[in-house]
């Protein structure tokens, strides 16, 4: 195994939390660059397998570590916290390798002075979970127009290839319910 210097970028999001700032956006997303870090994504493929990351983040604030770290995995009560791994090679800019919702974060003293933050999370898990108006179709429409109209109005991207294998199919006299993931599944 050979070792590469790599460029990686780990960002927080959190929509409840307004004090959690970085100094360049001001908003509800911090951004960390140049810190020591290991990291596992793992992106299975298929339709009902979403990908997975775990993280160790050396250097990070205590204050930072308390303020997003939670208590245990708790699958009940979903948070809408993310995180976002962009890496790249030292030369170019660094492009997203992960986005999702943090389902574990704790402290880890083990290796103590060298502490780092560890995290656990899924891809999509957040859209997973959270129901969205349902959807009645009387009549025909294409499935593509659905699933886009579905990901657009919850904020994902729809890219339908443009090949002569692009995906088309008629659907009648729909009803949908569920998350936004469910729906388009």
């Amino acid at each position: 195994m050979s070792f590469v210097d790599r460029k990686i970028v780990v960002q927080f999001t959190d929509p409840n939390i307004a004090t959690v700032r970085s100094p360049n956006n001001g908003g509800n997303a911090i951004s960390f660059g140049g810190l020591k870090c290991a990291a596992t994504i793992i992106n299975p493929g298929g339709s009902s397998a979403y990908g997975t990351l775990h993280i160790k983040i050396y250097g990070l604030t205590l204050e930072f570590m308390n303020e997003y770290s939670s208590v245990g995995a708790n699958m009940v009560a979903i948070q809408q916290r993310g995180i976002t791994v962009s890496a790249g090679d030292g030369k170019a800019e660094p492009f997203q390798v992960f986005s999702g919702t943090i389902i574990s974060s704790y402290i880890d003293f083990s290796s103590a002075p060298d502490v780092s933050f560890v995290v656990d999370a899924v891809s999509g898990y957040y859209a997973q979970a959270v129901t969205v108006e349902s959807l009645q179709l009387e009549g025909s429409a294409n499935a593509e127009d659905l699933i886009q109209s579905i990901a657009t109005t919850n904020g994902f991207t729809f890219t339908n290839a443009k090949s002569p294998n692009n995906a088309h199919f008629i659907v009648q006299n729909q009803y949908i319910s569920g998350s936004a993931i469910e729906q388009m599944s």
